[in-house]
């Protein structure tokens, strides 16, 4: 066995290993001896010999006003290395006294993480399973139901099931089948949606994580650990949840925010009024300047009314709507369109999504809001 790396492996420098093997074989000697010796320079053997003096493994003498130096016997070393176990075991105790207020004080950090292929997908969503949630829910699906797959997603909620955890789902009327198998699990709620979602994503939440899955041919998940992030999820599920069942359709991409656009104008020329609310600034304006003033500019000649909600601060482009402002901060991430029953929610948030819902109970109440909001707006 090396002495040497043993040596170091225990916690001495190199320079302290080197004097502490001189002083052992040439016995008591002064500092010239050592530095001839160990070959250590003059200006570092004296940092190096009160090293070894604080570890208790050299002394001194003084002998006609000169000190000279000797190694104490090697067993000294297991005395060193029992000192240094009990300081250790000493921080550890201090160490775990103060770990809950230090965990306080950190701050959560995002975590993500990408998993590749079926088995990947399969840890991945085990690990939604185990993260402590007494909920899970979904939306989107996969784009067939394989073999594999099935008896994957099956063995998956029947886990699911035995670990007392609920689930909601969403699925797309393509998957009808699935859905009636997964509820005859128990614990299991299947809503199916009117024109159901693009089979190729799927988002599930439980606990505080979020699994992000895009059914490729090699499918590919992202997991998200990250509490803010889960709840902003779970509501935006919520809100799919309560219309699920309605007519609605859910559009992704740049063509959705156009199609309820054009749809509002259909509905205007028609005499009917229409409300807008939600962003404190115009999305629309932002993200489709070319279209909307092709739009304003037919305003007036088809004389299409809308009554439009803003943030303070913001001046709306067109001449020819009723605005008013709101403070900031009492509008909402999303853009909101009313035209007759039917009622548009467009997230700009890349990738957009538009969800149109043709529902007259539904059109009423988000007027009734929005009249509300409009007697306390400012003109």
């Amino acid at each position: 066995m090396d002495i040497k790396q043993t040596l170091m492996e225990i916690g001495l420098t190199r320079g302290e290993i080197d004097v502490y093997l001189a002083l052992l074989e040439v016995g008591t000697t002064s500092t010239g001896g050592i530095i001839k010796k160990a070959h250590v320079s003059s200006s570092k053997v004296y940092e190096v010999l009160q090293r070894l003096l604080n570890k208790g493994l050299a002394s001194f003498i003084v002998d006609g006003g000169v000190k000279k130096y000797s190694a104490l016997p090697p067993d000294r070393l297991i005395e060193f290395l029992e000192e240094k176990k009990n300081k250790l075991t000493k921080a550890q105790d201090l160490v775990s006294e103060i770990l809950p207020q230090l965990q306080k004080k950190q701050k959560e950090e995002p975590k993500a993480s990408l998993y590749r292929g079926m088995k990947g997908i399969q840890e991945l969503l085990n690990l939604l399973i185990d993260s402590g949630g007494k909920e899970y829910i979904s939306y989107g699906s996969m784009q067939d139901e394989s073999d594999s797959k099935k008896i994957f997603i099956e063995k998956l909620h029947k886990t699911r099931v035995k670990k007392g955890i609920k689930a909601r789902i969403l699925l797309p009327h393509s998957l009808e089948k699935l859905g009636k198998k997964l509820e005859s699990f128990g614990k299991t709620n299947v809503r199916l949606t009117e024109t159901g979602f693009k089979e190729l994503t799927e988002t599930a939440i439980c606990g505080n994580k979020v699994a992000i899955i895009m059914w490729l041919e090699e499918p590919h998940g992202f997991l998200i650990e990250e509490e803010t992030a889960a709840q902003s999820y779970m509501h935006f599920f919520d809100k799919l949840w309560e219309i699920a069942g309605s007519p609605v359709r859910i559009l992704y991409g740049r063509e959705g925010p156009l199609i309820a656009l054009n749809e509002t104008f259909a509905e205007g020329e028609k005499g009917t009024e229409l409300f807008g609310y939600g962003t404190d600034e115009d999305d629309y304006h932002i993200q489709y300047p070319k279209e909307l003033a092709e739009y304003t500019s037919k305003m007036k000649e088809y004389s299409v009314n809308w009554k439009l909600l803003f943030g303070k601060g913001f001046k709306a482009q067109d001449k020819y709507s009723e605005k008013r402002y709101l403070p900031r901060g009492l509008t909402a991430p999303v853009r909101t369109l009313i035209y007759g029953n039917k009622v548009a929610i467009v997230d700009f948030t890349k990738p957009f999504t538009t969800i149109i819902i043709d529902k007259k109970s539904v059109a009423d109440a988000y007027k009734k809001q929005f009249k509300h909001l409009w007697n306390m707006a400012k003109k």
